[in-house]
């Protein structure tokens, strides 16, 4: 059997980006962005952390991504506590090679649920 595999963006898939930081969502972590120095407001998107926690639980490999680096995303990672839930964190893949035609997206099926918080 192969490797049950499940991909996370970081950005507005894990983490919610706050923009209002004179007053943060009660829920928001300030990160600094380790390639620019600018402090940011990152809250947990709650339904995706709580999936990510169920495929870990049942065996999934979890892998993170985010466009905005390996270091942006491993931070959002160590800031929400989610070490022990995710495998691999890397940058987000621009393009993939398969031997299949992908007609849902670029990266495979996407799936999404929107955050009411």
């Amino acid at each position: 059997k192969a490797e049950d595999v499940i991909c996370f963006d970081i950005d507005n898939t894990i983490a919610m980006w706050d923009h209002n930081h004179a007053v943060p969502h009660e829920d928001a972590v300030k990160i600094e962005n380790p390639y620019s120095g600018e402090v940011v407001y990152l809250r947990p998107h709650k339904v995706h952390i709580r999936i990510m926690k169920e495929y870990k639980g049942r065996g999934f490999t979890n892998i993170v991504w985010s466009a905005g680096g390996v270091r942006h995303a491993e931070a959002v990672v160590k800031a929400f506590g989610l070490e022990k839930y995710v495998d691999y964190v890397m940058t987000k893949p621009n393009r993939h090679f398969d031997d299949k035609e992908d007609k849902e997206s670029i990266i495979g099926v996407r799936l999404y649920f929107e955050d009411k918080t």
